[in-house]
């Protein structure tokens, strides 16, 4: 059974949300009481359904996800666009919370230890759920697959807004809260229509996810608004610190710019063809971009 592109791209994402919920559910009731240890394993799980998913759903013709080794030039600019994604959102987030305070104070584990048997978990094991997995999975789902199936049938501007927006749908309730969340796929989804490499894309959203990893490594920048810990007052970044983000994201954005200007990769993703032209499915899989 095929599917329409555009359809299953637009349907592929909150199925991947509503999957994932279902299987930390059932992990809890099978007695799991690690709430990070549950959102990897369900966040795991619900990902590669959708991705065997999008192998069956797919029209002939459709490329793969992309998951050629990029050229290791072009991964070192997104990641560096990254970082800068990661201060500027940091920073985003702080001016959301200001305009729009709906902080809830998180719940000690003793607080969640008295009502419920589920408690945090090792700091490693969050450090590695929200640090690793989530961003790999929500790329790979809003940005491989959303974002590529929606170009098969919408302006490719169109489908980048709304594979944005699957991305960063799942961080927050309140719309506003998502706005921190959108430069990355923004960025990342650009890089991966001029490429069709699916690891320039998880390069660009890996630092905004790899802070988790800091309270397992003790790191601690000391930077007020980057690291000081959610509370009912906004604090701010300090403006040298924006401006140290806001360098970094061009300097890795123009650096990406003329390495696709030099090999030549301004062709979006290829759209499948019409079931009458009989071509074959291109090899999408293999060698190096």
């Amino acid at each position: 059974m095929k599917m329409p592109p555009v359809f299953w791209g637009l349907i592929a994402s909150p199925i991947w949300g509503g999957m994932g919920i279902m299987m930390m559910a059932f992990l809890a009731a099978a007695g799991l009481d690690s709430a990070s240890l549950m959102e990897g394993l369900g966040v795991l799980a619900a990902t590669a359904l959708i991705l065997r998913l999008d192998v069956v759903l797919r029209p002939n013709g459709m490329p793969g996800v992309g998951l050629r080794r990029p050229r290791l030039e072009w991964l070192g600019a997104a990641l560096l666009a990254g970082i800068g994604v990661a201060i500027l959102g940091s920073e985003i987030d702080n001016i959301v919370r200001d305009r729009f305070p709906l902080v809830i104070t998180p719940l000690t584990a003793e607080q969640i230890a008295a009502t419920s048997h589920i408690v945090a978990g090792p700091l490693w094991i969050g450090a590695l759920s929200r640090g690793l997995i989530v961003p790999f999975a929500r790329v790979f789902i809003a940005t491989g697959v959303t974002l590529r199936n929606l170009v098969a049938g919408m302006p490719w501007r169109v489908a980048l807004m709304v594979s944005a927006f699957a991305f960063a749908y799942p961080t927050h309730e309140h719309p506003a809260y998502w706005l921190p969340w959108v430069l990355a796929p923004l960025i990342g989804g650009w890089a991966y229509l001029r490429t069709h490499n699916i690891w320039l894309a998880v390069a660009v959203a890996f630092p905004q996810h790899g802070v988790a990893w800091f309270e397992f490594l003790g790191i601690a920048p000391n930077i007020a608004g980057f690291d000081t810990p959610v509370g009912e007052v906004a604090v701010f970044q300090p403006l040298w610190f924006d401006a140290l983000g806001l360098v970094l994201l061009m300097v890795g954005v123009g650096l990406l710019i003329r390495g696709f200007e030099v090999a030549g990769a301004a062709v979006p993703l290829p759209k499948p063809p019409r079931p009458s032209t009989g071509a074959e499915p291109p090899d999408a899989e293999d060698g190096e971009d």
